[in-house]
């Protein structure tokens, strides 16, 4: 879903209207306003979103690690945003520089976010081979340890973890 800078009316409509399971993927571009916070994520927590992913700045760092919910956002500022805009639900939407559209599998972890089309996502995949003989990654684990929001640029063109 999209909100205008400075804006996150459409951001606390999408909490209420997701489905269960649901990863909320936000267009904004904005880096002065937060689209959400602690209070916003408890909510879509209870509600059974599964994530967040945001081309934006959120706030509250502190109680959004204390939930647990992942949310990768551009970085953190303090400032509220409005709630005045409303958009439509369901258009496509880019993330990051990423075409996002309703129904796109989206998976993320400290090293970063990769979505892919609904029809892709759907075809059957072979189970990835280990790098070596003993050796390699676990395929079923893509990260190690909790996103660190304190790296990197905050107007970077990346989104980062920060929960």
């Amino acid at each position: 879903m999209s909100c205008p800078p400075g804006d996150n009316l459409m951001l606390h409509a999408a909490v209420h209207r997701a489905a269960p399971g649901s990863v909320i993927v936000v267009e904004s571009g904005d880096l002065r306003y937060a689209l959400a916070g602690g209070n916003v994520f408890a909510v879509a927590q209870r509600h059974g979103i599964a994530g967040f992913v945001a081309d934006g700045v959120i706030r509250d760092l502190a109680e959004v690690r204390d939930l647990g919910l992942p949310v990768f956002a551009r970085g953190i500022v303090p400032t509220p945003g409005v709630k005045e805009v409303a958009t439509p639900f369901g258009l496509p939407v880019r993330c990051g520089g990423v075409r996002i559209e309703a129904g796109d599998v989206v998976v993320a972890d400290a090293e970063g976010v990769v979505a892919a089309p609904a029809t892709r996502a759907r075809r059957p995949h072979r189970r990835p081979r280990r790098a070596g003989r003993g050796g390699g990654r676990n395929p079923g684990r893509l990260g190690a340890g909790p996103p660190d929001a304190d790296r990197g640029d905050p107007e970077g063109a990346g989104v980062r973890g920060v929960s």
